[in-house]
């Protein structure tokens, strides 16, 4: 059975995702700072026996899924096939499960990782010169990530994550050179009571090699993790997951996403 939750049934919906809170904070973070009835998403579980087993977000244009066990997926491939959704993304075995129902475009798998504790954070100098990314600094940071970084092929519109600084489920933090022009750059998204997500973590190639990654990350997550959040993240770089987990990150799953 498919029922599409409604804001009464908020309280049955955090105690089902908090279960696993660092793979569902994209989720808790959409049900605390939006509810559960913007028109610009929606919420769906299935049910088994009387028991929510999965549930299914839209998001704008996108779709998350989540499941407990081996739910069946058939109806929320309905849903999405009824859509003019353009991604599935989730934990690898839950997107799969939709995958049995509807054909699945170019899958991407990338490691999740996760931080709780500070032991491992980077303690040096170089977190002098880290600073708050204040609003009107967003559009330096986005055209550094769209025009230098080559690894950013899908870097979210300007307006997208200008909207994170202003609801304040995100927030950033970087490194200027000598003239004032932010050339590394991390941030947060998805913020909840709880967990964040770390994004966007960069350096212009004419500053790699310096530990500015390092060290902004590190100021990031110390901060978060002061107000009692832990961090995750994703990664499919080699050479970048070799950094996070120097900084104490463990990987937790794989996190797949999918073009419809």
């Amino acid at each position: 059975m498919i029922k599409k939750f409604k804001e009464e049934n908020k309280r049955e919906l955090l105690d089902f995702v908090k279960i696993e809170k660092e793979i569902n904070l994209f989720i808790i973070g959409d049900i605390e700072n939006y509810g559960l009835e913007a028109d610009f998403l929606d919420f769906y579980g299935e049910y088994e026996n009387g028991n929510l087993t999965a549930l299914l977000l839209r998001f704008y244009e996108s779709f998350i899924v989540y499941g407990q066990g081996n739910f069946n997926g058939q109806d929320f491939s309905d849903i999405i096939i009824k859509s003019k959704a353009n991604m599935l993304s989730g934990v690898e075995k839950s997107v799969l499960r939709i995958g049995q129902w509807i054909k699945l475009n170019e899958k991407r798998d990338t490691y999740f990782a996760m931080l709780d504790n500070k032991n491992s954070l980077y303690k040096g100098p170089l977190l002098d010169i880290v600073e708050d990314t204040k609003l009107p600094e967003v559009e330096q940071v986005w055209l550094l990530q769209k025009e230098k970084i080559s690894e950013f092929t899908n870097t979210m519109p300007l307006n997208t994550i200008e909207r994170k600084y202003k609801d304040h489920t995100g927030r950033g933090f970087n490194i200027k050179n000598n003239k004032g022009t932010i050339v590394s750059s991390a941030e947060t998204g998805a913020e909840n009571k709880g967990s964040a997500m770390v994004l966007g973590v960069c350096s212009d190639p004419d500053y790699r090699g310096r530990g500015y990654a390092a060290a902004i990350v590190s100021k990031l997550c110390d901060t978060l993790l002061s107000e009692g959040k832990s961090l995750c993240l994703f990664y499919d770089n080699p050479k970048a997951g070799k950094i996070y987990k120097s900084l104490g990150f463990n990987d937790i799953g794989i996190w797949s996403m999918c073009k419809l």
